[in-house]
């Protein structure tokens, strides 16, 4: 209802001259609206909840759990003044109005009618009670779906466009129905292989009705169309799909959404259809998405895969299916974007950890064990601190011990311990990289392993702590601020944890650290940039400055706060605030800053592929990423992002001035 108010009134933007402060954004209806939907929902099981007066069921509301303080509040303050604001526009004239004054000599003489000596005053306090309402209402409503039309004529027959098919779609909410129809029509001609096969094209004309109106559902029905005739392009096949589409109206609407909010997520549903069955299974949206959870799936897979082949196609199958739920349960709005980090996260260890325990068992197999022979796979970047997207690669070492005066393998094929665990290591990135028929399941980057890419691939531990004491520069003991041991032997990991803890206690000149990491920033600007505003890690005022802040306090207050030693950077700077080793407003400021780049760059990997150019995203996504900030549009976020931008980066030139 309220978007058709927009749609048919024109009040989608907040404003103060002419703006009709009972249906336009921000306004009282939105404040009834919000009361009012969750009377409808709860109302039925709580008396309590069946009044009249909105600012009674608003306390009725806060009181029973259902709006924090803080809303009710604010929403209570919002609709008071906003009912004293509309109480003198129709004491003007005796006007049945709800309207602002367009012309500013009335609209001044209006302010001062409502308390205030200047015009600025009241436009000051009036934009701030309509933000905070439209904020509010945002967070209840934006995830709702757009609205759909009936179905009219939808003929796709011969060469012309059908008069009544146009207006079926221009009613659908096409914006260009002719290019819609034309597009439908290719698809009728075979003029793209996936439907060139006449059992394609039989599903096919059954389909087209129901699925134009699930892209008409998701709320911009031609980026929808687009994405899906992309799709159908890179298909070599599509009876699957269209067969899993046509049997199911759920599977359906959710397709449809994601085409036109998350084209990116789509490529992984034209990949793998059967992605789709598991979206739309209640018992597998509800499973939780911790390490837990997941564990419990991956030994189920090394229970039953008999053969390395298995093994590798069932650990493909387990990642493409569980990272298609966490997209989908972040897309609507299921799992906050905040924990969709720790989610990916929790599932790659899962999986790396059953990856290590079938090589090491196939290896073993061939060349015996190690007497007293041990290793761990230490995770780095996104990997360590949990903050992986639908996108990220492994950042990984692997540290090793043995016993000294035994390091030959028993097996059939000897191995000396160096080159045993030289080997296993290889076999487990092959795992965790090759291509099987069911694609790979993770990059894996392994530069940041003592010496680099020259140094070996796995590192006894006793040399990896020789080599961070005296020969690491301060790059790499930045890294080892996300290091987290993720796999392995128990007794190790404690012992690689400590040491890697005891490297970042060192004492160290705060003057040559912060020179060095302003190089190291610098050079990190000079050779991949920093200008773009949309890319949120490298951009000035980025996540790598908010990294380098939280790394740089770690390596030099460590030693005397262990608080402060944590893989998360959020964590840090509040533990920096806590410590007083930031101004606590400062901190708060810089950790909400974290908090809204990762929500960004958490939906941005999940709907775009590529880098991400606003100019060139559809609508629908814009809405998607602005709500995964908690902003009511794409408008406002990048107005936040900018501030937000040179907030940090203003910080981060007071912290490494010194």
């Amino acid at each position: 209802m309220k978007r058709q108010i927009h749609a048919f009134r024109g009040h989608e933007e907040i404003a103060v001259a002419g703006h009709d402060i009972k249906l336009g954004r921000g306004g009282i209806r939105e404040i009834e609206f919000f009361v009012q939907t969750q009377q409808l929902i709860f109302g039925g099981r709580r008396q309590s909840l069946r009044g009249a007066r909105t600012l009674d069921m608003l306390g009725e509301l806060c009181a029973d759990g259902w709006v924090t303080r803080e809303a009710a509040s604010q929403l209570s303050e919002a609709y008071v003044f906003l009912r004293r604001v509309e109480h003198r526009l129709q004491m003007i004239d005796d006007e049945q109005t709800q309207r602002l004054p367009v012309d500013e000599d009335a609209l001044e003489r209006f302010a001062r009618f409502c308390g205030f000596e200047r015009l600025q005053e009241f436009a000051t306090h009036l934009l701030k009670q309509l933000g905070r309402v439209e904020w509010h209402y945002a967070r209840l409503f934006e995830n709702a779906p757009g609205l759909d039309a009936a179905l009219g004529d939808l003929v796709f027959t011969g060469v012309a466009d059908d008069p009544e098919t146009l207006e079926t779609l221009r009613a659908m909410g096409f914006l260009d129905p002719h290019q819609a129809a034309e597009t439908v029509r290719g698809w009728h001609f075979g003029r793209r292989a996936a439907v060139q096969s006449a059992r394609a094209r039989e599903v096919l004309t059954e389909l087209v009705p129901a699925l134009l109106e699930s892209f008409a559902g998701s709320g911009d029905p031609d980026a929808a169309l687009n994405a899906f005739d992309a799709a159908l392009a890179r298909m070599p096949a599509a009876v699957e799909l269209f067969s899993i589409l046509r049997s199911n109206a759920k599977v359906r609407e959710l397709f449809g959404d994601i085409l036109g909010g998350a084209p990116r997520l789509a490529s992984a549903i034209v990949l793998r259809p059967h992605v789709l069955d598991a979206a739309i299974d209640p018992a597998l949206l509800q499973t939780a998405t911790h390490e837990k959870a997941y564990d419990a799936r991956a030994a189920n897979l090394l229970a039953s895969a008999a053969t390395t082949e298995e093994f590798l196609d069932g650990a493909r199958d387990l990642a493409q299916e569980e990272m298609f739920l966490i997209g989908v349960r972040a897309l609507s709005g299921m799992l906050d974007p905040h924990d969709a980090g720790p989610a990916y996260t929790a599932l790659a260890e899962s999986l790396l950890r059953a990856s290590l325990e079938h090589v090491t068992k196939a290896f073993a197999r061939d060349h015996g064990e190690v007497r007293g022979g041990r290793c761990v796979v230490v995770g780095l970047g996104k990997l360590g601190s949990r903050e992986m997207t639908a996108t990220s690669d492994l950042d990984l070492i692997l540290l090793y011990d043995f016993q000294e005066n035994d390091p030959q393998s028993d097996g059939a094929r000897p191995l000396h311990a160096v080159q045993y665990y030289t080997r296993l290591t290889q076999r487990l990135v092959s795992a965790l990289t090759v291509a099987t028929r069911r694609g790979r399941l993770y990059e894996v980057d392994m530069r940041l392993r003592p010496s680099g890419r020259k140094g070996p691939v796995a590192t006894q531990l006793r040399a990896f702590v020789h080599y961070q004491t005296h020969e690491a520069e301060s790059w790499e003991h930045m890294s080892l601020c996300r290091a987290r041991t993720v796999a392995g032997d128990a007794q190790l990991a404690r012992q690689a944890q400590d040491a890697i803890a005891a490297v970042l206690r060192e004492k160290r000149d705060p003057t040559v650290l912060r020179g060095e990491i302003l190089a190291m920033r610098r050079l990190i600007a000079q050779e991949k940039g920093d200008q773009e505003p949309w890319d949120l890690k490298l951009a000035s005022g980025g996540l790598t400055d908010l990294d380098f802040i939280a790394q740089y306090l770690i390596l030099l207050h460590g030693r005397d706060y262990p608080d402060l030693v944590n893989v998360e950077t959020e964590k840090v700077l509040a533990a920096a605030g806590r410590c007083r080793l930031l101004e606590r407003n400062l901190a708060e400021d810089l950790v909400g800053a974290h908090r809204l780049y990762l929500a960004v760059m958490q939906m941005v990997r999940l709907t775009i592929e590529g880098p991400f150019d606003p100019g060139r995203a559809a609508a629908g996504v814009l809405r998607r990423i602005a709500t995964a900030a908690d902003l009511p549009d794409f408008a406002r976020l990048r107005s936040q992002i900018e501030e937000t931008r040179r907030l940090v980066r203003a910080a981060f030139e007071v912290i490494f001035s010194g």
